[in-house]
């Protein structure tokens, strides 16, 4: 694919979803199917009575790349391989997943569809190596193929297109499946986010960009998605009526802390990685009652400084929220200046303990950060933050924090209440 993004000072080439490859795919599928039916009708003689697909307007259309519209306006041209009919009536053709210069587990791998006539409509399937969703809250409900709503409507689209060319007002059976997408799968988020046996088929706008920090937040947002509706199954209230309440963790040593240390339930934490500001936003979006943001102070003390993007690459305030928090808690100039030459907030705080101002400063700073979080909710939630420093041993609450601790303790038989 021609398209490219600067990031980082590097020029980078896009590529194509498997939204957009399987309904190439499809697209180049119908073609092959309706060009064969249209050559049928022209050799049979007027005896054989009314046929059920007018003659084809478009004899010279090839399969060889179909041309697609991609939902952000894109025209792609798209190459296909492996076409063929593997028994009368029913065609295959693959295309090869193009990621471009993303670092994307599904690169190279090949997106089938097979294609036959049906009774009436579109029908669309998953087959083998494509996931089957088994959790709510995902874009397809439990049972379905991992086909999102984008790719589905793009197939039905694609294939209408070629049936009306060639005059045809029948059904069609398109089965979407991917060579080798169980094994590709196990390398995805797809496991964690119930989705079983195969890669999901996904694409808003058709077009993979290199490093995109769209396709992690989606993510993000997908996980919240299913352990907010497997909590609001599990009857989960809390005081003041309906609602779920979900933690968040940056990452692994979060999720430890968490789990370990605290004893909140792995089934009611998400992983939001460095977007702090999305997944708050996303909580708010899906209509949590309250988001419990637990952390290790070297990362999540960025938001004391209303940093909502913890990634380095984008920001770093560490030290100077550090000082700025010792200043208020009474830190003497020389203990500051000592502070601004610390490598790590650990080492921040081993110093601070030894002055006795140690959790004080981490108090303050805990307390800064659910400012922020209560700020980019608007208060539409409760929200609170549990930050910890691992080898200074201490550990600080903000915000609603104590009571959203209690309630993500609760058992899953008992609710919340």
């Amino acid at each position: 694919m021609n398209r490219y993004k600067f990031k980082d000072g590097k020029r980078l080439r896009c590529g194509y979803t498997t939204g957009t490859c399987a309904v190439a795919a499809a697209k180049a599928a119908a073609v092959v199917l309706l060009k064969e039916m249209s050559r049928q009708k022209k050799e049979r003689t007027d005896a054989d009575g009314i046929s059920y697909i007018g003659r084809s307007t478009c004899d010279d259309e090839t399969a060889d790349f179909v041309s697609l519209r991609l939902p952000d306006g894109t025209e792609a041209q798209i190459p296909v391989e492996e076409i063929s009919t593997e028994k009368a009536g029913l065609v295959r053709c693959a295309v090869r997943k193009d990621a471009g210069d993303d670092a994307d587990i599904t690169d190279g791998i090949l997106i089938c569809a097979s294609v036959r006539t049906g009774d009436s409509g579109i029908v669309i399937r998953g087959g083998r190596g494509v996931g089957r969703v088994t959790k709510p809250g995902l874009d397809q409900p439990p049972g379905e193929a991992a086909i999102n709503s984008v790719p589905r409507k793009m197939i039905c689209g694609a294939v209408q297109e070629i049936c009306s060319l060639y005059g045809y007002e029948g059904g069609m059976i398109v089965e979407i499946s991917v060579p080798g997408g169980e094994k590709a799968a196990e390398k995805t988020f797809n496991p964690m986010l119930g989705i079983e046996g195969g890669i999901s088929i996904l694409g808003t706008s058709g077009i993979v960009e290199p490093m995109s920090d769209t396709a992690v937040v989606e993510t993000i947002r997908a996980e919240m998605r299913v352990k907010y509706q497997e909590q609001k199954n599990a009857g989960g209230r809390q005081t003041g009526g309906d609602g779920v309440v979900l933690a968040a963790v940056p990452g692994n040593y979060g999720m430890k802390f968490a789990c370990e240390v605290l004893g909140l339930e792995p089934a009611k934490i998400v992983k939001c990685s460095n977007f702090l500001g999305e997944t708050f936003d996303a909580a708010c979006e899906l209509g949590l009652s309250g988001l419990l943001l637990t952390g290790n102070a070297g990362k999540l003390i960025k938001l004391a400084a209303g940093i909502m993007n913890t990634h380095s690459s984008q920001s770093d305030a560490r030290m100077e929220t550090v000082i700025a928090c010792s200043l208020e808690a009474g830190a003497s100039l020389e203990v500051m200046k000592e502070i601004s030459g610390c490598v790590t907030t650990e080492a921040a705080f081993s110093l601070l303990n030894r002055c006795g101002l140690g959790q004080q400063v981490l108090d303050i700073a805990a307390d800064r950060a659910a400012r922020h979080m209560r700020r980019r909710t608007g208060g539409k939630i409760r929200t609170g933050i549990i930050l910890f420093s691992q080898e200074s041993g201490l550990i600080s609450r903000g915000g609603d924090a104590q009571e959203l601790e209690r309630l993500l303790r609760r058992e899953k038989t008992g609710g919340l209440s």
